[in-house]
């Protein structure tokens, strides 16, 4: 009788836990434990605090989303990692992009994004499925994009948090040539729909 009991306990418990489970925590961990309902500009110097990454470059960028506003700038904060829990440990390391949109009146975090690269296209493939197997039953809405390659698969999905404030774009790279070299990635890039209060 007390063995059924117990039973039954552990598997409300782990119920609830995957019940509790939402795309915003998860990525929350991917990112380092970055509170994203929240961010500001602090997550710059939290991330040149934190132990895990190093900030690796800084820029302004005078070229502008059309998205943006005429006269606003954007400004990138490069930094790399040598190891992420919910990255393939394959990957040796990676990248954390924090782009800051200036407008006339503030400063805000536009995009996070986290990438990895690897000659390995399995590799990559396996990453981009694992990653969109994560994500796919967390999301409120989810969007495929297909290659010009006429390959049935994907090469950006769009997934949203529950209420819509985060866009979280999934996109395999293959083949592209970044700083004179082929290269095969995984980029996770996340974009603020609403600002932070």
């Amino acid at each position: 009788m007390f063995r059924f009991i117990g039973t039954l306990l552990i598997l409300i418990s782990l119920n609830q836990s995957v019940k509790s489970q939402n795309l915003d925590s998860v990525l929350f961990n991917l990112f380092f434990n970055v509170q994203l309902s929240r961010i500001d500009t602090g997550v710059i110097s939290y991330y040149k605090n934190y132990s895990k990454v190093k900030l690796t470059g800084y820029s302004r960028s005078y070229m502008v989303p059309r998205s943006y506003n005429v006269g606003d700038t954007v400004f990138i904060h490069l930094f790399h990692f040598i190891n992420n829990s919910y990255i393939d440990p394959s990957f040796k390391s990676g990248e954390l992009t924090v782009i800051v949109r200036k407008t006339k009146n503030e400063f805000r975090v536009s995009n996070l994004e986290l990438s990895v690269w690897s000659n390995d296209t399995d590799l990559i493939d396996k990453t981009f499925q694992n990653l969109s197997e994560t994500f796919s039953p967390l999301s409120s809405k989810k969007e495929n994009f297909k290659g010009r390659d006429s390959s049935l698969n994907p090469v950006r999905t769009n997934f949203w948090n529950s209420d819509q404030s985060i866009e979280v774009g999934l996109i395999r790279m293959k083949h592209q040539k970044i700083d004179g070299v082929f290269k095969n990635g995984v980029i996770i890039s996340l974009r603020f729909l609403k600002p932070s209060p």
